[in-house]
This record gives C-alpha cells, sequence and structure tokens, in this order.
C-alpha cells in the first residue's frame, strides 16, 4: 500500500475498474477498464454510454456492447429496460444531446429484462446481436405494429438505387453502411425529385437511419417547409453572392484573363448522333438553367446584380470544316468573357465522322457540379428523355443568402472562422524557386502510390472521408515545406448541402480554409479525425465568405488543395479544356483513378519550377503512404531516398585539418611567423604581433593569479579600440572565456549577461565603469595595463586551453523576455577559422577592416580571423561607423582588402565603395535583397545563428538576379 504512512494498511487492492467521483465525494462505478472498444479509431468507455442512458426517465437499466461487422467494423448496441412508453427515438435524441457523434450506438434494443449471470450481474455475453436473425433486434429495428407508408418504401428504393442495397434496418446508422458524401448528395437529390423535400446533406452526415430520414421527409411535408421557387414574385435583378462578387472583383482586375472560364470539349462520333439533333438537345438543356442566360449589371446604387433574360435565345454556333480547322477553332475557342453581355458560348462543329460540341461557361455562373448537371442532362436530351428545369436557382440562392446574411447565424459564421484562424499566421505557401514576370501555367501528374482500399479502410477506421484523409495530407505536407508546426490552406465544397441545389447550375462552390496544428507525436488518424470534424463545421458556416476571411484573417487561396472524389466515374474530367493561366500559385486536385489516385498539380510558372513542382507531388504521395502505416506524424518519411542522397551530398563538408588545435594556439603561431608585423591598428596607433603577444601573455597570467580559468567567464566593457584586441587575446590565453559587453547595451541587460555568466573579473575602460555601479567584483581598468604588464611575458603555456573548453559567452534575444546566453568553444571556432581563412584567401599582408559591434558574433570573425591568420586588424572608429563616405576613405587610406557590415549597412556600402583594394566583402544577419557588387571584389551572403559559430552557408553573389541563396553548407 503506497499510502500505508497515512492509513496504516499494509495491503491496498486494485480492481481495475473505472469510477468517477461525484460532486458530493462519493465515488461512481461505470465499468471494468477492460470493457473500452475502438470506434472509428476513438476509444470508447461503453460503462460511459449506459451510464448517460441511465440518466434518461423511465430507464431502469442500461447497457451497452460492442460488436464486429461483417465489414471488419465495430460497432456498439445499447439495450435497455424502461418503465413506461420510451421509445428508441426517445434515446438516441438523448444521447445525440449528451455525447458526440461516434459514440452513438449504432443500435438501440429495448429489452423487458436483462439477462444477468450467477452471480447477480449483467450477462453480457448473453445480449442479443442486433444483426442476427431472431436475435430479438426486430421489435427495435421495426417496432411491433409498424407498416411502411410511402415515404419509407420511398427511402428504400432510393437508397437501394444508389447503393444496391434495400434491406437497410429501420434504426441502423447508414454511415455505417458506407454513407459518403457523394451517396448523400445523390440521395437527396432523388428525394427533392421524389418528394420535393430538401433534406440537408450535413444533417445526414452526422447520422442518419431510415427511420430519421422518414421522419425528416414527412415532418417537412406536414409543415410545409418547402415552397417552389416560381411562388416568388420575380425581380429585374437579384444580387449577386458573396462567392460570385469574388468572382467578379477578380475578372475585372484581370479583364484579359481567361482563369475563371470553365471550358469543355466532347467529340462524338458521328454514328451515334444519327438521327440526332446536338444543338436542339444542348439548347434543351440551356433552357432547363435559364441562369445561364443571364447577364451581369449594376443597380441603382452600383452594386453588380444578376439580371436574368428568361425569354433570352438560346444562341448555339455551328460549323462545318477540316480537321486543320477544327484544330485553329479549338485554339483560339476561349476569350475573356464581358460580364455584361452573354456568360456562356457554345459551338458544334461538324467534321468528316465526328461532331465536336465546345463549350464555355464564366466561372460566376457556372461551377465544376454544373458541368457534371449539365453533361448529365445533354445525355438524357440526347437519348430522348425529359430534361427537368431546375426548381431552385441561383436567383434563389440570392434571395435566400441575403436573407441568412441579416439573421444571427452569419455572426456565429463569422465569429466561427475568426476562432478557428485566431492562431493561423496566413496561408502556408512553398518558397518560389523561379522569379519570372506575369502568371503563366504549368501542369505536373502523376499517379499516386497509394492504393484506394488502404485510403478506403483508413478514412473508415478514422470516422471520417477520403477527403479528410487527403486534406490532412496536403496539410501535413505544407508544415513540412514551410517547417512549422501550423499550416493553413485552401480548398473547396461544392455548396450543394440540399437537394434544391442537386440540380442547380450556377456558382456554389465555397472556398475554406483549412487549418493545421501538427503535433508530431499524435497518429495520421488522430490529425485525420480532427480535420474531418474541422471540415464538417466549416461547411455549416460556410455562409461567410472567404473574401471575409482573407481580408480579417490573412489567408488566401494562393495554396489550394481539392478532392475532386465527386467526379470519380462520371467521365467530366475528360471533357474539361486546359486553359492558359494559373488560377493560383498552386493548386493540387487528387482524383480516384482505377484503384489508385491520380494527383493533378497546376502551378504558375512564374514561381515555381517543374522540379519543385514534381518534388511537391512525390513528396504528397510519400506522405499519403506514410499516414496508412504510420503510428505517429513523427513517422511519416517526407523526404524520399533520392532526397536524402541530395543533402548528403550537398553537406559532404567535412575535411580535415588539427582538431587538437585552439584560437589560442592559432594566434601564438601567427605571431611568431612574422613578430613586426602589424596586428592591430586604431586611429594610428599600431601593435605588432610581437608586442600583442608579449602583452597578452601578461594578461593571461594576472588573469590566472586571480584563480580563474577553464570555463570561468571574463567579463570585457571597453569602447572600439585597441583594447578590443587586447583584452579578447589575454582572456582566451588564460584558458578562460571572455564575455564581449556591448557599451550601447542598457544598464539593465549588462546586469542580467554578468550576473547569468557569473562573471569572475571585470576589464574595463575607466570611462564606462559608470555604466556598472552595482558590480562589486574585481576590476582590472585598461589603463593600467601599460605599468602592470611591462617587462619580458611571463610563460603562460600551462595555461593553455583545450579545444572543448570555453571560449567565449554570447547573448541573444530570448523568447522569455530575457538573453539567451550561448557558450562557443575552441574547436567551434577553430572550425569555423579553418574554412573562412582559404576561403576569402587571409592572411599576411591582408588588412581586415573590423565593422561589427563587440557582442555581435560576427566581431569573432573580424578579430580572430584576422589575428590567427597574420593579417592586420583595423578597427573602424565610432565616429565614422554610419558615415558611408568616410569608411571608403578609410578603406582607400588605410589599402584594406577584406571586410564585413552588417547586411542593410554593408548593402549600401557596396553602391557607393571605391576601395580598389578590398578583395572580399561579407553581408550577415539579415535577409539579402539582390544587387549587383563591383566586379573587383568577391561578395558574400552570409548566413548563421550564434549558436552555429558566425555563420554555417555561405553565397558568392555574382549578379543581382532576383534569387539571392544563402548558399550551401561550408566546409566542416
Amino acid at each position: 500500500n503506497p499510502f500505508k504512512d497515512r492509513d496504516g494498511f499494509d495491503v491496498m487492492v486494485r480492481t481495475g475498474d473505472l469510477g468517477r467521483r461525484l460532486p458530493d465525494g462519493s465515488l461512481l462505478f461505470l465499468e471494468r477498464k477492460d470493457w473500452m472498444v475502438n470506434i472509428n479509431g476513438q476509444r470508447v468507455e461503453p460503462g460511459e454510454i449506459a451510464g448517460v442512458m441511465s440518466g434518461i426517465p423511465g430507464v431502469v437499466q442500461a447497457a451497452v456492447k460492442d460488436f464486429e461487422g461483417s465489414d471488419g467494423q465495430t460497432f456498439l448496441c445499447a439495450y435497455y429496460v424502461a418503465a413506461g412508453d420510451v421509445g428508441e427515438g426517445d434515446v438516441r435524441d438523448y444521447l445525440k444531446g449528451k455525447l458526440p457523434a461516434y459514440m452513438v450506438p449504432a443500435y438501440l434494443m429495448r429489452l423487458d429484462r436483462m439477462p444477468l449471470n450467477a452471480s447477480g450481474k449483467v450477462d453480457r455475453r448473453s445480449l442479443p446481436d442486433p444483426t442476427a436473425p431472431g436475435s430479438g433486434s426486430e421489435p427495435t429495428a421495426e417496432p411491433a405494429g409498424f407498416e411502411e407508408n410511402a415515404v419509407t418504401r420511398g427511402v428504400r428504393e432510393i437508397l437501394k438505387s444508389i447503393t444496391g442495397r434495400g434491406d437497410y434496418r429501420y434504426d441502423e446508422n447508414l454511415l455505417h453502411c458506407g454513407l459518403s458524401s457523394l451517396t448523400a448528395i445523390k440521395f437527396t437529390s432523388e428525394v427533392m425529385g421524389r418528394f420535393g423535400v430538401d433534406l440537408d446533406v450535413t444533417s445526414m452526415l452526422g447520422g442518419c437511419s431510415v427511420a430519421s430520414l422518414s421522419d425528416d421527409i414527412i415532418g417537412k411535408l406536414v409543415e410545409g417547409t418547402t415552397k417552389a421557387s416560381a411562388s416568388k414574385p420575380s425581380k429585374d435583378m437579384y444580387p449577386l453572392t458573396k462567392t460570385q462578387l469574388g468572382v467578379y472583383v477578380q475578372c475585372y482586375a484581370n479583364p484579359q484573363s481567361v482563369m475563371y472560364n470553365i471550358p469543355m470539349h466532347v467529340r462524338y462520333d458521328a454514328a451515334r448522333l444519327e438521327g440526332k439533333d446536338l444543338a436542339a438537345a444542348v439548347r434543351k438543356v440551356v433552357e432547363a438553367h435559364p441562369c445561364l442566360k443571364c447577364t451581369i449589371g449594376p443597380d441603382a446604387r452600383g452594386e453588380a446584380c444578376m439580371i436574368p433574360h428568361p425569354g433570352a435565345e438560346v444562341r448555339i454556333e455551328e460549323r462545318e470544316g477540316s480537321e486543320e480547322e477544327l484544330a485553329a477553332f479549338r485554339d483560339g475557342f476561349v476569350r475573356p468573357f464581358d460580364l455584361s453581355e452573354s456568360l456562356y458560348r457554345i459551338c458544334v462543329f461538324r467534321t468528316e465522322g465526328a461532331v465536336d460540341l465546345f463549350l464555355d461557361f464564366s466561372h460566376i455562373m457556372f461551377d465544376g457540379s454544373s458541368g457534371l448537371i449539365f453533361m448529365q442532362d445533354l445525355e438524357d436530351a440526347l437519348s430522348g428523355s425529359e430534361v427537368s428545369p431546375e426548381r431552385f436557382t441561383m436567383l434563389d440562392v440570392s434571395d435566400e443568402e441575403a436573407e441568412r446574411a441579416e439573421s444571427g447565424e452569419y455572426l456565429r459564421a463569422e465569429k466561427y472562422f475568426s476562432d478557428l484562424l485566431s492562431e493561423t499566421d496566413g496561408t502556408s505557401v512553398v518558397q518560389r524557386d523561379v522569379y519570372g514576370e506575369g502568371r503563366s501555367k504549368g501542369r505536373s501528374r502523376s499517379r499516386l502510390g497509394v492504393p484506394a482500399s488502404g485510403v478506403k479502410a483508413f478514412a473508415e477506421a478514422s470516422g471520417a472521408t477520403e477527403n479528410a484523409f487527403f486534406q490532412s495530407v496536403m496539410g501535413f505536407v505544407m508544415s513540412r515545406f514551410c517547417y512549422s508546426g501550423r499550416s493553413c490552406h485552401a480548398t473547396v465544397h461544392s455548396g450543394r448541402t440540399g437537394g434544391r441545389t442537386s440540380r442547380l447550375v450556377g456558382m456554389l462552390v465555397k472556398t475554406l480554409p483549412v487549418t493545421f496544428d501538427i503535433n508530431m507525436d499524435e497518429s495520421p488518424g488522430a490529425l485525420v479525425r480532427k480535420t474531418a470534424e474541422q471540415l464538417s463545421a466549416s461547411v455549416r458556416n460556410d455562409i461567410y465568405p472567404f473574401t471575409e476571411i482573407s481580408a480579417k484573417a490573412g489567408v488566401s487561396a494562393d495554396t489550394m488543395f481539392v478532392y475532386q472524389g465527386i467526379l470519380e466515374g462520371e467521365g467530366v474530367r475528360g471533357a474539361q479544356m486546359e486553359i492558359g493561366d494559373a488560377q493560383f500559385p498552386l493548386t493540387l486536385q487528387v482524383y480516384p483513378d482505377g484503384d489508385g489516385f491520380l494527383a493533378d498539380l497546376e502551378y504558375d510558372s512564374s514561381m515555381y519550377s517543374e522540379g519543385m513542382a514534381e518534388s511537391i507531388i512525390s513528396c504528397f504521395g510519400r506522405c499519403a503512404e506514410g499516414f496508412l502505416s504510420a503510428s505517429s506524424l513523427r513517422d511519416v518519411e517526407a523526404a524520399g531516398p533520392e532526397d536524402v542522397r541530395f543533402l548528403e551530398e550537398v553537406d559532404s563538408s567535412r575535411f580535415e585539418y588539427d582538431r587538437s588545435d585552439t584560437v589560442a594556439a592559432m594566434f601564438r603561431r601567427a605571431a611568431r611567423r612574422d613578430p613586426g608585423a602589424v596586428a592591430v591598428s586604431f586611429k594610428g596607433k599600431e601593435i605588432a604581433y610581437g608586442e600583442l603577444d608579449r602583452v597578452t601573455d601578461h594578461l593571461a597570467s594576472y588573469i590566472s593569479s586571480k584563480g580563474i580559468g577553464r570555463d570561468d567567464f571574463v567579463a570585457v566593457l571597453v569602447p572600439r579600440s585597441e583594447a578590443v584586441a587586447v583584452a579578447t587575446i589575454g582572456v582566451v590565453k588564460s584558458g578562460a572565456a571572455y564575455q564581449p559587453l556591448d557599451p550601447t547595451y542598457p544598464e539593465e541587460r549588462i546586469r542580467f549577461m554578468m550576473e547569468d555568466a557569473r562573471a569572475r573579473l571585470l576589464i574595463a575602460d575607466r570611462s564606462l565603469i559608470g555604466l556598472v555601479p552595482w558590480y562589486k567584483g574585481e576590476v582590472l581598468f585598461t589603463d593600467e595595463f601599460e605599468s602592470r604588464f611591462a617587462g619580458p611575458a611571463p610563460d603562460v603555456s600551462a595555461l593553455s586551453p583545450s579545444p572543448g573548453d570555453a571560449f567565449i559567452i554570447l547573448y541573444t534575444s530570448g523568447t522569455t523576455g530575457k538573453p539567451k546566453g550561448c557558450v562557443l568553444e575552441h574547436r567551434n571556432l577553430v572550425a569555423f577559422l579553418n574554412w573562412i581563412i582559404p576561403e576569402i584567401r587571409l592572411g599576411p599582408g591582408s588588412r581586415y577592416a573590423s565593422y561589427a559591434s563587440y557582442g555581435f558574433d560576427a566581431c569573432m570573425m573580424d578579430t580572430h580571423a584576422a589575428l590567427a591568420s597574420g593579417a592586420a586588424l583595423h578597427i573602424i572608429p565610432d565616429e565614422i561607423r554610419k558615415d558611408l563616405g568616410a569608411i571608403d576613405a578609410y578603406y582607400c587610406d588605410n589599402g584594406i582588402t577584406h571586410g564585413f557590415m552588417t547586411t542593410q549597412m554593408g548593402r549600401m556600402f557596396m553602391g557607393v565603395v571605391t576601395c580598389r583594394t578590398l578583395r572580399y566583402f561579407g553581408l550577415g544577419g539579415e535577409a539579402l535583397v539582390p544587387l549587383s557588387p563591383p566586379d573587383w571584389l568577391d561578395l558574400y551572403n552570409l548566413y548563421g545563428p550564434t549558436e552555429t559559430t558566425v555563420c554555417v552557408t555561405s553565397f558568392q553573389v555574382k549578379g543581382d538576379g532576383p534569387m539571392l541563396p544563402i548558399g550551401v553548407p561550408n566546409r566542416n
């Protein structure tokens, strides 16, 4: 008993049961822990459901058991004993209000009594299987006295025509029987045609049965909620919907673009059309969808509106010609629309042996689903069947949207998207690798290696759809390309959420943002489930327009993903024509294709190369396959073998050098090679290498005499002067590490840094001691150097540091609001110096101008690259650091050969520099805007955070091209 000291008992028994402590302190028994089951990837405790059922007035006993269906999927059946009239519908409605949808049992069975075992407990093994004949589930599925009416029979007939099965039990959850968004849309369309009732697709996908669907239809018929659109008085003008308005704005902003055209081309064998009039059939279809004859114009307030022309003649051009003439016609068929005129173009072109139909519609009155409807109606017309006219049109959609916009529904939707995007930092956009002008379209297609059966099984197990699966893959891929834990892209949904709109030809498609918070320890299934829930919620709130979402949240459709599952097997994709303009920078569409999927990436080739497009598709396919097998997102491999090989080749930068070396030893060798050479120059004062070596030996000895050495820190607070080099090298030789303090830092920051580093000694200029009034430790003033450090140098060889000893501590901005200390070791600097010195050809005779602030990591490059190579270090005086002309004059007067500046200052300097002795110049600290460097020097763009020792990549800038990389990894 782990609590023995408290209660005195030696043993505690662990029952393994699940319970809940009530507000009064008592415990409520829930269930055996080992009765937990998995439903569509969610862990469910049947005892929790039974506990909720027990709260229903009249329910005496309740139990819940799991079963495995013929498809291998687990489902739940709830059993209850009730006193009085407690129907299955009452129980189901109660549970829907208390539990998430996946916890609502697929079956309900009312029993006269619960089967009990010898101990008087519920005998779970004796609870009947609700799917077995004679199981006793029939009274629940079809209650005693139940008689199927015309509505119920109609529902079964419609389901059978769509799914091939008509024997669904009365209360069977159709979602567990393969109901998808596609079959739901088809079902609502058939219901509208048969009963004149509009059912909501989104509600169906939340869970439905023959019983609930029949009840919904009967309820709507009784209430008379479905009204024929013809009963509404007609108007001369109808405001554009928000979705249409977005297209309208883009069309007027790009009047010569065809990005919002939807062209189609179908070729018929002449023999097939023998005795049939294709033009007449097309005319019949257009008449069935009269809004195609609308034009767009302003109302009295100047707002864009649809103007109906129901009596206008359907114009169809008819031509005849050769195959060559057909090809020429096809190339020029797609042209921009004048929205104030006809919004469609139709041509029937006859050649020998074939008849070609060309269709082009403005997206403002037509969408992808409209193409599906149009072609289906055309097939009906050609076969001699009647084409049913629209009963609900775009004009009705306009009226309804105006009404909804005035309701609380609009405000709720606005809040929903505001909350959804509150943590989103805009749309995830892949960094462009091409910098062209204008917008041109590229295309890359590839068959994905992921099997259709695998995706379907995964989606079903996750309680989601194939769309949610692929949307999740896209979100994950974008997070990898943008290297972020969050991602956001746009998608579309048909906007057809009921039977009324199932046959509507118009612009209903809605653009929606999809956001992701990627937790690499989460399973792909969990991510897909969350995505499915988000998509469902977004569809319910789609009254709020994407134009408003974009304006307020800063998201865009620049990265678009669409799963085109609805087009599977419908033949519309083959009729679509290519257009020359890319609508968005990146649009990835995935189509079912036999037993797999086809990925189709349309991209702006002025922004992305073909190689980048292929990389995106390849990564998408690889991640889709990974989702099916990985236990966590961390196990999903975004990079392929070829990517890894490329990285290995690029990063093959290791080269051999003396890894036992230290910065102190490198300086000593330079000093001994030429003791008389100038080491440091400041305002006309020069210190030779021999003298600097002598003085710094004295300083190292002094520091050591104070008991300061390996991994201790010595703070240095000096102005820009020769003292920078003296103090730095002296501390490094002592075996301690130096802490450079910039005198321009606020007192509070200096105090934090010194206290955080536990500085053992302060080397300071006497004029700056006022910056540290709180410091009570030992101070060595620089004006004491001459008197203290006279005479021959002491032997300090025993103090020599090791490669793994601390060399410097630098402070960068911290996420907590306080500076963050970073300690670098001698071996870090030695590796860097062994790259930079030969790379920029620095050595004896070179003159390096030090511009960087003492506390900036680039100052290490200035100081140690020069002094370890035998070059002369010229320290730029403070008074000219912001005067580019004066700096150039200094360079010229002193014959400077090497220099470095922070990016913005250095870029401006490159525009005025005249010093012809300058051979190398480095820039770093910020992103570099392209420029053309002077032709007599090598300009380097350097990149690397402080923690990586000055820089880890470099790029030699050759010209002002738009691509300005940070280069490849430096050697070592």
